[in-house]
């Protein structure tokens, strides 16, 4: 179908000995683990009646490899330019399915899923998208774009509270006009020149509050509001 483009891809991030800094308290209780992390002085006779190590006189808590983290998901691309008198219109939908996210990056922390749970490390929603609209004639160009995240729960410093938060949309435009190809088409050093407007979250969605206490909102969110813009550029 002319005009039409369509691109599916599957990925997938499997990572062993994940590079990490060890709690001190691991470090401790995991010897094994991190050999030569924890430095003690020779047992008294006291300790090796109670059954006790020497006394600790240095921790190295430098980065090291331990743990796993497996992420995996599929990616969608589908746009489709339709010539028509008024100019070239785009409509176009990305959308992302994160299946699978697990982690385990500490012995004392069982392997966690974090697929839809919000957390104070790596996590990633379900679902992701973009849905556009682009409009092209000559030197003019606009495009509106929706943002769409997907719901999920929240789970920040391991409080698992049952609150959702997600399944919103965030609405952005740019208007763009191509002075090189009006205004300066002869002009060897502005034919590529442009002016350009914008705004990102236009109809101002502010972010949607937590439960958890000390954590307003989810850091991940977009928690600008509306944010309009203009630029002018060159380029060679």
């Amino acid at each position: 179908m002319p005009g039409l483009q369509t691109t599916v891809n599957f990925w997938r991030v499997d990572i062993k000995n994940y590079i990490t800094q060890p709690d001190l308290q691991d470090l401790i209780d995991y010897p094994n683990l991190f050999p030569n992390a924890v430095t003690r002085a020779p047992p008294t006779a006291q300790d090796q009646a109670n059954g006790y190590l020497g006394v600790i006189t240095q921790i190295d808590q430098r980065y090291t490899n331990y743990g796993d983290y497996k992420v995996a998901g599929a990616d969608l691309d589908v746009r489709y330019t339709l010539k028509t008198a008024m100019g070239d219109i785009t409509p176009s939908v990305a959308l992302t399915e994160t299946y699978k996210f697990l982690v385990q990056l500490a012995p004392s922390v069982p392997i966690t899923d974090h697929v839809d749970k919000a957390s104070s490390g790596d996590w990633a929603p379900r679902w992701k998208g973009n849905l556009g609209l682009g409009w092209k004639k000559t030197a003019y160009a606009a495009n509106v774009t929706g943002r769409y995240v997907g719901r999920y729960f929240e789970d920040f410093n391991n409080i698992q509270n049952g609150h959702r938060l997600g399944n919103f949309w965030i609405v952005d435009v740019n208007v763009r006009y191509a002075l090189g190809d009006g205004l300066f088409r002869d002009n060897k050093w502005l034919k590529n020149s442009y002016v350009s407007a914008g705004g990102v979250n236009i109809l101002n969605r502010l972010p949607q509050a937590t439960a958890s206490p000390g954590i307003p909102f989810d850091p991940s969110q977009d928690l600008r509001g509306r944010y309009l813009y203009t630029s002018v550029g060159l380029s060679w």
